[in-house]
């Protein structure tokens, strides 16, 4: 993948992107695409990503670094700049059109999209990291304490504590 490849890649998927994990969808088909081994790529760039302190989308400067080195983590953090900036020249065209309901109608359309594509991405990267038993009741617990609403240190906890008992 060339850098201008990484750039659009990181670009377009945090544009389209409304938070968080949202882009992983589309950069897992840029990267499939690409030829890379994208379910791997991406769980070792989550995993760099949630260990680091800051916003959930700092997996997309672990992924420049994995795809092109130094390079790559300029070139995935102008990607990932560069879409806020265009949302607040865009913010004040929504505030003139929220009070169509085309328009409320398309934001609702466009955050369900984004929803399922999501939770197709994630069993994805759910499916290719249950390798094994312990990779299996490790995704299995990570699931339920997503679903109760637990705060992702309680994941990590639970997941460094018994990769300790199980690897030591």
């Amino acid at each position: 993948m060339s850098l201008e490849q990484l750039f659009f890649s990181v670009f377009i998927a945090n544009l389209v992107g409304f938070g968080g994990l949202s882009s992983l969808p589309i950069l897992r088909s840029q990267l499939v695409g690409a030829g890379f081994a994208a379910d791997t790529l991406l769980l070792h760039s989550l995993a760099v990503g949630q260990m680091s302190p800051g916003p959930n989308g700092l997996y997309l400067i672990a992924l420049g670094y994995f795809v092109a080195g130094l390079p790559g983590v300029a070139i995935a953090t102008i990607g990932i700049l560069l879409p806020p900036l265009l949302v607040l020249l865009l913010e004040r065209m929504r505030v003139r059109l929220l009070h169509l309901p085309q328009f409320r109608a398309a934001l609702h359309s466009l955050s369900l999209t984004v929803v399922a594509l999501l939770a197709n991405s994630s069993a994805a990267l759910a499916w290719h990291a249950s390798t094994d038993i312990f990779g299996a009741a490790m995704t299995a617990v990570g699931v339920l304490l997503l679903l109760r609403g637990a705060s992702p240190l309680y994941g990590i906890a639970v997941a460094v504590a018994a990769g300790l008992l199980i690897y030591r």
